[in-house]
């Protein structure tokens, strides 16, 4: 799981991961809120990340997941971040040809 995150991360431009040495990462993303991905990925996904805009020094954009040992579970975390992020991408791109 921490080599798809931070592949995930390299390859968006949208979102960041920090890496670490816990079971616990930190994830931002650029041009929305943690709240829109928790609620997104609880609606469609049965799956829920910790929104951490309410960490003293972080901004509304800030996450937190941790790894399962499951990897059937991390995969679906990972699948469902990415959907989430094409569905912005998507979004945005239709907006600007209007």
């Amino acid at each position: 799981m921490v080599d798809n995150l931070l592949q995930l991360s390299s390859s968006r431009g949208t979102i960041s991961i920090k890496p670490t040495t816990t079971h616990y990462f930190l994830g931002h993303l650029e041009s929305d809120s943690s709240a829109n991905l928790k609620q997104y990925l609880l609606q469609n996904h049965n799956l829920l990340i910790r929104d951490a805009s309410n960490f003293e020094t972080l901004s509304s954009g800030h996450f937190r997941v941790a790894v399962r040992p499951s990897t059937e579970d991390n995969d679906k975390l990972i699948k469902g971040i990415s959907e989430y992020l094409n569905l912005k991408k998507k979004i945005t791109q239709q907006k600007q040809t209007k």
